[in-house]
Order: C-alpha cells, then sequence, then structure tokens
C-alpha cells in the first residue's frame, strides 16, 4: 500500500501538501482531510478508499519533548483533566496546532497575575478540538531573560545532556588517582617523543573573563633573521585516550556560549582541570613550529610538548603590549603578511591571535591533503566569486575574513575555503569547544606517529566522520541561537535602541522567490551579525544604515529581534 506524507503550511490547519513518501512527489487524495483524520505536520499514513486512515509514523507523537509556551496569562482555561485546568500551549513549531495541557497554578506571588511559561511537554491524546498533553519540564516564566536562553536551545534541538559523559569521566579519572600531576607525569614517561618547554615564555591572549584557554604561543628568536613562532593547542585527545573516553562523547559537538553562561561540549574535568592552559599549570600541547627568516616561513614541524603557560594575557592589556616576546611576535607577523596574507592587516593582540590562528588551521589542512584524511571547512558568499574588496575598512575586512573562517560547512576531502582566498582549509585550534577540531587533533598525531592511541580512536573517527550532516546542521544552529540571545541581550541592556541609526554592511546576498533579499550583516559599532531580510536591492559589501527593533511574536509568545535595513 502506498505510504504518504502530510505537511501543514501553518497551525491553523487549513492548507497542507501531501507527497508520496517514496517517491516525494506531491499528489492530491479526492476527499481527504488530515485535520479529521487527526494527522500532524510529518506524519506518514496509509489512506484507503473506504476512508480508512492508518498512521504509520508520527513524529509529535512519539517525541518525548516538544518546546512551547503555556499560556496562563488572562487565565482563559479550556476544561478540566483529572481535577487539573486545562490551558493552551503554542509549540515552537509554527506546523503544530495547539495543545491543552493540564496545569496548576499553585501561587501567583505579590503581582496576582500569572504568567506565561516555557514549557517541554508530551503528545497524550486527540479526542476533541485540539490535542492534549502533558507537560515534561517546565523551563521558567517568559519575563525572565535566562529562561529565554535555555528555551531556544530546546527550539534547536541543541539541549543534548553531557551528564553520562561527566559521570564517565569523573569515574574512569578517580580509578586511576586523585592527583592528575601523577597521571601527567606518567603519560610523559611512556611518551617520551613529547618534549619538555616548561622553561620557555609561553602565553595566551584571550578576551576578558575567557576560561577555556585553548591556545597559546611563544615566540624564540634564533638569528638577526630568522626566529621561531610557535603556536600551541592543548591536547585534550591525550587525556580523552588516557581515560578511556572515546566511548563516553555525547552528542554536544560544541561548547555553547550565551550571555547569562556557557554549556561546554566537556565535562569540566576535563576543560577546566587537565586541559585548559592556565597559566602556571603544566599542560599537555600539541605545537606547530613557524621557522620564519625575513618574514617568510622556511620550515614547519609539529611536536607534541610538555608547557607550563606563563601569563593568561587578556587582549591589549599593558603588561602584555609592554611584554618584549609579544613586541617581536607583533613585529613578525607584521613582516609575514607580505608573504602569506591571511588577513590585510595586523594592528593589535586581536590581529595577532587571529592571524596566527588561521595559519595553523590553513597549515594543518595542507597536512591532511599530504595524508588524504582529516574534515575540511568550506565556505563562499552565495552567488559572488569576487574577493572580500580592500577598499573596505580595515576592520571590517578582516571581519569578513575572519567571519569566514568560522562560517561555512565541514566536508570531506581537500575543498577551497574562497572567502579566505585559500586552497584549503580546516578547523583544529579549539579542541575543548569543537567536536571537528578535537577529531583533526588526534588524526594529525596518527598521521605522523606522534602519540599512539590505547583508546578506539579509528571507530571514533569513522563513527563522526559519517555524522557531517548533523554536525554542519548543529554548529548553524548554535550560531543562530548565540546570535539571537546576544541580540537580545544587547537590545534588554540598551535603552532607546530602536531610535538609533548604526552603520553597517551587508554581504552574503541571495535573491529570494517573494522580490525579497537575504543578507547578512555586519554592524561594526555593536560587532554584531545578523541576517536580514529587505525589498532593497544592494550588493554584496556595501555600506547601509540599520536600526534594531525588539519585539514579540504573537505566534509563538517569544520575544524576537529585527535588524531593519533603512532606505
Amino acid at each position: 500500500m502506498i505510504q504518504y506524507k502530510v505537511m501543514f503550511d501553518d497551525r491553523s490547519m487549513t492548507s497542507w501538501k501531501i507527497n508520496n513518501y517514496s517517491t516525494m512527489e506531491y499528489v492530491s487524495l479526492v476527499g481527504f482531510s488530515p485535520v479529521h483524520h487527526r494527522l500532524f505536520n510529518g506524519d506518514i499514513f496509509t489512506f484507503a478508499e473506504n476512508d480508512v486512515c492508518t498512521i504509520i509514523h508520527s513524529p509529535v507523537r512519539e517525541t518525548q519533548g516538544m518546546p512551547g509556551v503555556l499560556v496562563l496569562e488572562g487565565g482563559k482555561m479550556y476544561g478540566k483533566e483529572k481535577n487539573k485546568c486545562l490551558y493552551k500551549c503554542l509549540p515552537d513549531d509554527k506546523r503544530i496546532p495547539p495543545f491543552t495541557i493540564p496545569y496548576e497554578i499553585r501561587s501567583l506571588g505579590f503581582s496576582k497575575k500569572a504568567v506565561n511559561k516555557y514549557v517541554n511537554f508530551k503528545f497524550i491524546s486527540w479526542n476533541s478540538n485540539h490535542p492534549l498533553g502533558m507537560l515534561t519540564q517546565t523551563i521558567g516564566d517568559v519575563d525572565i531573560i535566562e529562561n529565554f536562553y535555555e528555551y531556544q536551545l530546546y527550539c534547536k534541538s541543541l539541549n543534548a545532556s553531557i551528564q553520562n559523559f561527566t559521570k564517565s569521566t569523573a569515574r574512569n579519572f578517580k580509578a586511576l588517582t586523585n592527583d592528575p600531576s601523577k597521571v601527567l607525569d606518567s603519560i610523559v614517561e611512556s611518551n617520551p617523543q613529547i618534549v619538555d618547554r616548561t622553561h620557555e615564555n609561553i602565553f595566551t591572549i584571550d578576551g576578558k573573563g575567557t576560561q577555556d584557554f585553548d591556545d597559546a604561543v611563544s615566540f624564540t628568536s634564533i638569528n638577526e633573521t630568522k626566529c621561531k613562532v610557535s603556536i600551541y593547542i592543548t591536547n585534550v585527545c591525550v587525556w580523552i585516550d588516557t581515560l578511556n573516553l572515546w566511548e563516553s562523547f555525547a552528542n554536544r559537538i560544541s561548547t555553547i556560549y550565551l550571555p547569562d553562561r556557557k554549556r561546554p561540549m566537556l565535562p569540566t574535568i576535563l576543560s577546566d582541570i587537565l586541559c585548559s592552559l592556565q597559566q602556571g599549570e603544566r599542560r599537555i600541547a600539541l605545537a606547530m613550529d613557524l621557522i620564519v627568516e625575513n618574514g617568510k616561513i622556511m620550515d614547519i614541524e609539529f611536536v607534541n610538548c610538555l608547557i607550563s603557560v606563563r601569563k593568561n594575557y587578556i587582549y591589549e592589556e599593558k603588561a602584555l603590549v609592554n611584554m618584549t616576546d609579544y613586541q617581536s611576535l607583533l613585529s613578525t607577523t607584521r613582516n609575514m603578511i607580505k608573504t602569506h596574507k591571511f588577513v590585510r592587516v595586523i594592528k593589535n593582540s586581536y590581529d595577532v591571535i587571529a592571524y596566527l590562528m588561521i595559519c595553523m588551521n590553513y597549515y594543518c589542512a595542507k597536512h591532511f591533503c599530504d595524508h588524504d584524511n582529516g574534515i575540511y571547512r568550506s565556505s563562499s558568499f552565495h552567488n559572488t566569486t569576487a574577493p572580500v574588496p580592500s577598499t573596505l575598512p580595515d576592520d571590517v575586512y578582516n571581519f569578513m575574513k575572519i567571519w569566514g573562517a568560522a562560517a561555512g560547512q565541514y566536508v570531506v576531502g581537500k575543498t577551497p575555503h574562497e572567502i579566505l582566498e585559500l586552497d584549503t582549509y580546516t578547523h583544529i585550534t579549539s579542541p575543548i569547544r569543537r567536536l571537528v577540531d578535537l577529531i583533526n587533533l588526534a588524526n594529525i598525531q596518527r598521521n605522523l606517529g606522534m602519540y599512539v592511541f590505547k583508546g578506539d580512536i579509528d571507530r571514533f573517527y569513522t563513527y563522526w566522520l559519517g555524522k557531517l550532516d548533523y554536525i554542519n546542521t548543529t554548529m548553524r544552529s548554535i550560531r543562530k541561537v548565540q546570535t539571537e540571545c546576544s541580540l537580545l541581550e544587547l537590545c534588554t541592556k540598551t535603552p532607546n535602541m530602536s531610535e538609533t541609526e548604526y552603520t553597517g554592511y551587508v554581504f552574503d546576498r541571495i535573491e529570494r522567490n517573494d522580490g525579497l533579499y537575504q543578507y547578512m550583516s555586519y554592524l561594526p559599532e555593536l560587532k554584531m551579525v545578523s541576517k536580514v531580510n529587505s525589498r532593497l536591492n544592494k550588493n554584496n559589501f556595501d555600506s547601509v544604515l540599520f536600526r534594531i527593533y525588539l519585539f514579540r511574536d504573537e505566534d509563538r509568545l517569544k520575544q524576537k529581534i529585527r535588524v531593519h535595513m533603512l532606505e
């Protein structure tokens, strides 16, 4: 019997499309009403001539948690269920109809006014006008901004738990020792190829409040024209292997940074206690040594090291700017961009670190090309092959390059990175924060025989290689949630923001089918990136005026931000 799939246009369920589930071709079932048969969006079903509809698969019925807003404001009830009043719940998915959910309002507090709540719920039955649901989690009141951040994670399916990963880490660590220093000594003793660089002046440069110190740098003078620039990446893989955690890794494939707090990819025992390059702590790191002569990279070597960071500096702090090794590093990288032009100009410590991270990602990608493996980063602007114009202000030009380094998608096989104007590119410099970096970090050590893994790293590598679509989809969702939450915080903390005009730049232009144009926008004053839809036809990299508005999405009952392009 033919199987069909129904897709509704919105939660009113007045218009829909049905396709043949095997061929994906749209069909017309004369006299058939999916609402009459209680079908949800995405349901797969069969339909017989005697009006018998059999549901084969129903995502809404089978899921254990859907995000939505429980509508308590106004006090409107829809009957009772087991001595509890029924209230309307609006799913975040606009293609799913309103549910009714039993709920007891226990206390209204001093305000004497019920407040809508962000919740998760599941399907119970559909025997009346509205389907009946049951709460599985109450996130909190909608007027508390931190609850909105948490709710967004559920809306974008980013709520993967690392609880089991954390328990396995704690258990395996305790089984080894309660003293991480002893385990570290054991790792170094059993791996004589790990070079002791604890005596070198190695330092980190990050933003204020950073806890995840993935990378560090050092400068060593060889002679008047030659030097060694070293980039260090914390070697998370060694600890995951030592603690036998390859099979325990969770589905959270990146740390998520929201205004209230971070949601880490790794358990804190790994990220903070064992791996983060905190000053004064001994750590194992992978170093990429660049031998530079007169601004040209003459040789590159990868080596595992035991290091101890002297100081965790903040961008542009006085002690950093006045340090001799940093001044030498600044001078050297400025000389390097004449030949190795990863950014246009290096003005300060922000640019130095951005340049060196792009440099390491690029040369690691070249290494993977030689070994025909690794996960690469591909990126391009839509509908243009033109490079970022040199006429842009320096900070905007560098932003476009750095944004391009983070944007795009992960692929297997050498692929050009058009935005950076590089023949290949990868991610490896943030293994505490990104799964792909961790995978590439392990892979480069396997290629060079720098470390012999005891655990099943091959299985881990093959498993995640097969889930690149999931990784790409999830990374896009994370980026969107981080942007939306940062924008909301900015608007709530900046009075009269909607009355201010901001100069920005549009890029990644797409002409839509409805007569509108879609752009990405960058507002330098706010250091903010956002998607913009407009009827105005602009070219990539045009300078435009914007206004930012905060409003309530009445269909989903949650706050939204709109960046509006002015004529």
